[in-house]
């Protein structure tokens, strides 16, 4: 079989004052509290916490069709292209691609252990403690009883100590390839209304790539009519109000 890249990891103090860790200060927070006003998800393998999906991961929310209202109007406001848009086209030439949606969790979230089934061979992610009501990332006391809270892949007894490593973590992990799963954190590390674990994954979700390839395969004249109906749909709604 040879040799496996199970994970790729980076440990950044909080001390250090420079542009990557200021950096992903700011990203930590942003999606922390993104995550607040999404609705919380409840995959299959989850066991404890709080999971949130950020973009465009579909079907994932409650009453997800609200956020069709009034869509006609906010495209002709800000400007916004259309599925039928040639201004679509153009992310095919964007270099900067990495991700379509954020899953973000907190309250002490464990999982059992499981591998992703993602369009992305391997994830992405930030793990940090923080303040539950800003987001800002902070340190918290740590002891020899901290140990145990880790991302784990126990097909090579291996883990990530989130416990034992305070800062900012960045991972890539093989998550398609690799069983992994969150552990339970102690006791003092537990969440209280001064700290939190945060934890994240930057994935590329099938249903989505399945949607747009089938959206690209549509002729013009189906795209136009299928956008004509949405307009005439959230008109519908309006003069419903």
């Amino acid at each position: 079989m040879g040799s496996q890249i199970l994970f790729l990891a980076q440990f950044h103090n909080l001390e250090d004052d420079n542009p990557v860790v200021n950096a992903l200060r700011q990203v930590v927070k942003d999606l922390h509290l993104m995550g607040k006003n999404r609705y919380p998800i409840k995959p299959a393998t989850m066991l404890s916490g709080t999971m949130k999906g950020i973009g465009f991961r579909p079907g994932m929310e409650h009453d997800k069709t609200a956020a069709f209202e009034n869509n006609a109007a906010l495209m002709k406001t800000f400007g916004l292209p259309s599925w039928s848009d040639s201004e679509w086209t153009d992310f095919l030439n964007d270099s900067t691609q990495a991700f379509t949606s954020a899953i973000v969790t907190n309250n002490d979230f464990t999982n059992e252990p499981h591998p992703d089934d993602d369009v992305n061979g391997f994830t992405y992610g930030i793990f940090t403690y923080i303040n539950p009501k800003t987001g800002d990332p902070i340190t918290p006391n740590i002891s020899e009883s901290s140990s145990g809270h880790a991302l784990r892949f126990p097909e090579f007894n291996c883990k990530i100590d989130f416990g034992m490593s305070p800062g900012i973590i960045e991972i890539a992990w093989a998550s398609n390839r690799v069983i992994h799963h969150t552990t339970k954190p102690p006791k003092s590390l537990q969440t209280t209304k001064f700290l939190t674990h945060f934890g994240s994954s930057l994935q590329t979700a099938k249903a989505l790539i399945y949607r747009a390839q089938m959206l690209a395969e549509l002729p013009l004249e189906r795209k136009l009519k299928q956008q004509l109906d949405a307009v005439k749909e959230t008109e519908l709604k309006i003069v419903g109000c």
